[in-house]
């Protein structure tokens, strides 16, 4: 089974302003890729050319982005930012939108998992009121 290739120009002119301004909202070397793919036009092999990676790679890694800032966690983390303190803003972007483990926001903020675990827990039900 093939996968098929999302070109910018194949997505609609809403999509492409939406998948935009939430590229904004990551951070590191995804919002880098998804902003050169995006803002740039540039192509997959050209991206793994400049990383030295498979162009393979690129293509999963720029369609796993996609989903995920145009899907749930997402909205999830939009609809409720306002609610969050600034750690709990920082931990739930981490999570829902960088796809972080808790292990690995535990490293990134040099804290224990078991407070991680409780401000995920916290989260969770601020987003449960709804």
């Amino acid at each position: 089974m093939t996968r098929q290739e999302i070109t910018p120009s194949s997505l609609q002119r809403n999509e492409m302003e939406s998948l935009r301004h939430r590229a904004h909202l990551l951070e590191g070397q995804d919002k880098v890729l998804m902003l050169m793919y995006l803002d740039n036009g540039n192509s997959f092999r050209q991206m793994a050319e400049l990383l030295g990676v498979c162009h393979q790679t690129i293509s999963r890694k720029i369609h796993r982005l996609i989903r995920h800032i145009a899907g749930q966690p997402f909205q999830i983390y939009k609809r409720h930012r306002k609610k969050f303190n600034k750690v709990q803003k920082d931990f739930a972007r981490d999570y829902l939108l960088n796809g972080l483990s808790m292990r690995q926001i535990a490293a990134k903020n040099q804290c224990s998992f078991y407070q991680v675990r409780k401000i995920m827990t916290e989260i969770k039900k601020i987003v449960s009121c709804d």
